[in-house]
């Protein structure tokens, strides 16, 4: 019998700081191409990696907009959600977004992380891009 359980990945958010405080650099360690092996897709977890201490973490309102509908997606998504790539909570103090990817359609789809700093009024945002390899599951 098949293994029917998601595969779980862990990716890192690294955020670096730049004289504006409100824009620190970002860079997500980790595959962006998920191949699920015909299992029902992922459990994602993100973790920010801030080890300047720049005080970032995900808008626990809205840490996540995803575009998997445009081809090629657009960047930063121009819609707010897609039902194949859902945040499902932001824990351990905002420092970790956990998201589902059922990875159902084979596609390249697009993100955008959201996050808020103290001192900074407006959402800071990162958009990467991913790709959905394999499709359904057995």
């Amino acid at each position: 019998m098949a293994n029917l359980r998601p595969w779980t990945r862990t990716l890192y958010v690294e955020i670096s700081p730049t004289a504006n405080p409100c824009k620190p650099d970002f860079n997500l360690r980790g595959s962006k191409t998920f191949k699920n092996d015909h299992k029902p897709g992922f459990v994602l977890y993100f973790d920010i990696d801030d080890p300047q201490k720049t005080g970032c973490v995900f808008d626990q309102n809205d840490p996540l907009r995803v575009d998997g509908t445009s081809n090629p997606p657009v960047c930063p998504p121009a819609t707010q959600s897609w039902d194949q790539f859902v945040a499902v909570d932001v824990i351990n103090d905002g420092t970790t977004l956990m998201v589902r990817n059922k990875n159902v359609t084979q596609t390249k789809f697009s993100f955008m992380f959201r996050f808020r700093r103290p001192g900074c009024p407006n959402v800071i945002t990162f958009d990467p891009i991913g790709n959905n390899e394999n499709g359904q599951q057995y």
